[in-house]
């Protein structure tokens, strides 16, 4: 229903656009737009998760909170390459495109205890398990003075040319941790769900009982995506 509205709304602007032209109507590609429908389904269904107290706490929480993350990062990348958008509503806006970036850290690891709340019976909540988020917190707290020590020069010009970006070491850092992490916890998930089925086999009684096709195709379905993220990035460094 939302990506029907939304295209009906892409084909009603260009055609306001081709009979009657005006300067302050936004024309997304169709990139833009299916980025649009991943923001608002991933931040739906991760705000309607959480009032949904059938599923455990736990459980509904760490969903939630992957697919939230997922929205803000696909927003972060919306913001950012939507030509119209920032020429319309963001133009006079430098630092919009870096402050939703550390929230984009926590998809991956939000997944894996998805996961491990999902397979295994004794799992319980405890303090240490914050240290998976502490790779977002540290880029949280490294984003102000990163941004008080560029000038907004390089703001300016980053805003419009991704290369002037893409080659800052501080964000090259960002970038190597984010990816990093999305192929490490991809690879980790993967890992339980092997450790799941051999539990499974030996009969060990911490196990729910599970059917885990779709699990594994969360799982591999975003394995595969990250290592592409992965590969890319490296491809574009090199």
């Amino acid at each position: 229903i939302t990506a029907g509205i939304l295209f009906i709304l892409f084909a009603k602007a260009i055609r306001s656009k081709t009979v009657k032209p005006r300067m302050d109507v936004p024309i997304f590609s169709v990139n833009d737009t299916v980025l649009v429908v991943a923001v608002l389904e991933c931040l739906l269904l991760g705000a309607l998760l959480l009032f949904i107290t059938q599923i455990p706490l736990a459980q509904r929480l760490f969903l939630s909170l992957f697919l939230l993350s997922l929205g803000v990062d696909f927003l972060d990348t919306l913001i950012y390459w939507a030509e119209p958008l920032k020429a319309r509503w963001l133009s006079d806006h430098l630092y919009t495109f870096y402050v939703l970036k550390p929230l984009g850290l926590m998809a991956a690891p939000a997944l894996y205890l998805y996961l491990k709340s999902m397979l295994f019976s004794d799992f319980n909540w405890c303090q240490r398990r914050l240290l998976h988020f502490a790779p977002a917190l540290l880029i949280t707290l490294l984003l102000p003075f990163y941004l008080l020590v560029r000038d907004e020069g390089f703001f300016a010009r980053a805003r419009y040319d991704y290369e002037v970006l893409f080659h800052d070491l501080p964000f090259q850092l960002y970038l190597f941790v984010k990816y990093g992490l999305y192929f490490t916890y991809g690879l980790i998930s993967y890992r339980l769900l092997a450790t799941y089925h051999r539990h499974l086999e030996q009969g060990y009684s911490n196990l729910k009982s599970v059917d885990p096709w779709w699990l594994r195709l969360l799982v591999i379905g975003f394995l595969v995506i990250w290592s592409l993220y992965l590969t890319i990035y490296l491809s574009h460094l090199l």
